[in-house]
C-alpha cells in the first residue's frame, strides 16, 4: 500500500466544538442540517459559527457588518450566493 497516496477525508471534531450547545431545541431541530455537516464541511462549519454568534438567526447573520470578525470575508460570500437554494438545504423544517 502507498503511503503517500491521498487518504480518505476524515472527520475531525475540535475538542470543544459543539455548535449550538446553549441553544433552545427549537433552535437545534431547525439548524440540525446545518450543524450535521459543521464538523466536516468548512462552509457549514462558518455558517454555524455566524449563524450562532448573531442569535441564531440567519438573517442577522446573512446581513452581519461586524468588520473585525475573522470571518466576516466570507461570510459575505456564503450567505449571498444563491442564499434562496441554501436555505432551503441546510434548514431542514
Amino acid at each position: 500500500m502507498d503511503t503517500n497516496a491521498p487518504s480518505a477525508r476524515i472527520r475531525v471534531r475540535p475538542p470543544g466544538f459543539e455548535p449550538f450547545a446553549n441553544a433552545p431545541a427549537v433552535t437545534r431541530r431547525r439548524y440540525r442540517g446545518l450543524i450535521a455537516r459543521a464538523h466536516s464541511s468548512r462552509t457549514a462549519a462558518i455558517k454555524t459559527f455566524c449563524v450562532e454568534c448573531n442569535g441564531y438567526s440567519q438573517r442577522l447573520a446573512a446581513s452581519c457588518e461586524t468588520r473585525t470578525c475573522p470571518l466576516w470575508a466570507w461570510n459575505r460570500d456564503l450567505f449571498s450566493k444563491n442564499q434562496d437554494s441554501e436555505s432551503e438545504q441546510d434548514l431542514e423544517p
